[in-house]
């Protein structure tokens, strides 16, 4: 190769960018999370037990004991017609430390409901099925 075909190809390989990623839309994965809250927010806690990813299964082991740990948590806010919700952030990961590999996002929430404000978040995994919650908590970051 030539110093001048050299260059050429160092000139293209230097002015090359791949592609962005493409802007992830989180319309779909805000309204599956807000779907499933809508379960818990209505005590349908047996119900969000079974409508959520295998991984939260995993972690809670049965749904009574996925309804019991529900219940301490929301007694930070207890659900009411005039509570409200409101995502602050929407962060997509891929295969996050610690997790199965997988396309992961985790939405914060900040909640007002009973005279209080208090951080909520959820996380979804992404399965053949779809987005479905696979961690829920009402801690901040």
């Amino acid at each position: 190769m030539s110093i001048r075909t050299g260059l050429l190809v160092l000139l293209l390989v230097a002015a090359y960018s791949p592609p962005a990623a493409p802007a992830q839309d989180s319309s779909q994965v805000v309204g599956a999370a807000r779907r499933w809250l809508a379960l818990v927010d209505s005590g349908r806690y047996a119900t969000s037990f079974d409508s959520a990813a295998p991984l939260l299964r995993q972690m809670a082991g049965t749904a009574d004991g996925w309804g019991k740990f529900v219940g301490q948590a929301r007694t930070k806010f207890p659900p009411n017609p005039g509570s409200s919700r409101v995502v602050v952030r929407v962060d997509f990961a891929y295969s996050p430390e610690g997790a199965p590999p997988g396309r992961y996002v985790r939405i914060d929430f900040r909640v007002v409901a009973a005279g209080a404000t208090v951080p909520e978040f959820v996380v979804l995994q992404e399965i053949p099925a779809g987005w479905l919650v696979a961690m829920y908590g009402t801690t901040g970051r």
